[in-house]
């Protein structure tokens, strides 16, 4: 298993001055930190780690508007596409 301290990031909010875990997915395996790699009008995202394989990730946050139409149902097929390849 991937150790987010042996590898240089900090496991607890406020510890430290460098990078660290600020949310992880449902069942533990992904991990997101305070890294921003980009930001647009709808997505953030943010530098993350699967925590069973170590290997680096992006973690891409959405804002949706209620009255986005276009928008959720362009979300909806990116992640209809993604639960495939899973």
């Amino acid at each position: 298993m991937f150790s987010l301290e042996e590898n240089g990031f900090e496991d607890q909010e406020g510890a430290g001055t460098g990078t660290r875990r600020v949310d992880s997915c449902h069942n533990g395996r992904f991990s997101m930190f305070n890294h921003l790699i980009s930001h647009s009008k709808y997505r953030t995202i943010y530098q993350g780690v699967d925590n069973e394989t170590g290997c680096e990730i992006a973690w891409s946050c959405y804002l949706l508007q209620k009255d986005d139409k276009f928008m959720q149902d362009e979300l909806y097929k990116k992640l209809a596409k993604v639960k495939a390849i899973t």
